[in-house]
């Protein structure tokens, strides 16, 4: 049992079988929160994103994503969100996310994936003026979606 991934360097590494084990075994609030620490080596904040992926552990994503510390590591969790369609989890990110940037990457991971009723979400609820007006600016590029007839 061992999962790929690829370092900063564009090598493939192995999160061998022990270094599931360990994260299997220790419990997941306290993983999110070696993830969210500034002070954590991005490299093992990167492996946790990659457990939390294989896992399915999308609450755990958003987590980091909402809250992290490091820049890198939460704009991380909110590609794996996007690679995992958990546009609900990516609006949340980019109406209460306290990172302006993140919050922006989180409105163009909902316009990539033409979602008009999240970004009319953030639009409306979005705590930061900014992520409003980038998801408006999203929006008026997007056409709203034909609603079915019965």
């Amino acid at each position: 049992m061992s999962v790929k991934t690829v370092n900063k360097e564009g090598t493939e590494q192995g999160l061998g079988m022990w270094q599931m084990l360990k994260f299997t075994i220790t419990s997941d609030d306290a993983l999110v929160s070696r993830a969210k620490s500034a002070d954590t080596p991005k490299e093992d904040a990167s492996l946790i994103l990659v457990y939390f992926a294989q896992k399915g552990k999308t609450d755990q994503l958003k987590e980091v994503a909402l809250d992290g510390e490091s820049d890198e590591i939460a704009k991380r969790a909110v590609e794996k969100l996007a690679e995992a369609k958990e546009h609900t989890a990516l609006s949340e990110v980019a109406s209460y996310g306290k990172n302006d940037e993140v919050a922006k990457l989180a409105v163009e991971k909902l316009a990539e994936a033409n979602e008009y009723y999240k970004l009319l979400a953030v639009l409306y609820c979005g705590e930061n003026r900014a992520t409003r007006e980038l998801a408006k600016k999203r929006l008026s590029k997007l056409k709203r979606p034909v609603e079915e007839q019965v």
